[in-house]
């Protein structure tokens, strides 16, 4: 069972980094409909996710998905980057390590946080299959 202090209609907080692209990332309009998929190079789940991402990322771009990948890899950016490039990951992957845990409160992974209008409004944690990916984000997007 996993457990989140998150729910839906909570405020999506905002993580901060040093990183230029991360801040802008930040200023995103709130009603920009948006997906944070948390990961790490160790999660096998994880890095089995990324291929079925892109293709649900290049799906649904046209339909107004912004997907954003968050590395949540405590060694450093050197970790995810030759996984993402690879797998040709198609998206932004962001590393922000230890942060993010904290503020998420992220409790498993891989995680998606779909987000609209600046709260989250669906969690879906642990390895899913690409049909159910597909069916969620489509609701997500209607």
């Amino acid at each position: 069972m996993h457990c989140f202090l998150f729910h839906p209609d909570k405020p999506d907080p905002k993580l901060k980094m040093s990183s230029d692209a991360w801040n802008r990332l930040n200023l995103i309009s709130s009603s920009e409909r948006r997906a944070n998929g948390f990961m790490a190079a160790w999660c096998a789940p994880c890095v089995r996710e990324l291929p079925i991402l892109a293709r649900l990322c290049d799906k649904y771009e046209n339909k107004g998905l912004n997907l954003i990948g968050v590395s949540l890899d405590i060694s450093g950016p050197s970790a995810m980057q030759p996984i993402v490039s690879r797998l040709n990951v198609n998206f932004p992957v962001y590393w922000v390590g230890e942060k993010a845990i904290s503020q998420y409160q992220i409790k498993s992974i891989p995680l998606l946080f779909l987000v609209k209008d600046g709260r989250i409004v669906r969690q879906i944690a642990g390895k899913q299959s690409e049909i159910f990916l597909d069916h969620q984000i489509r609701k997500f997007l209607e």
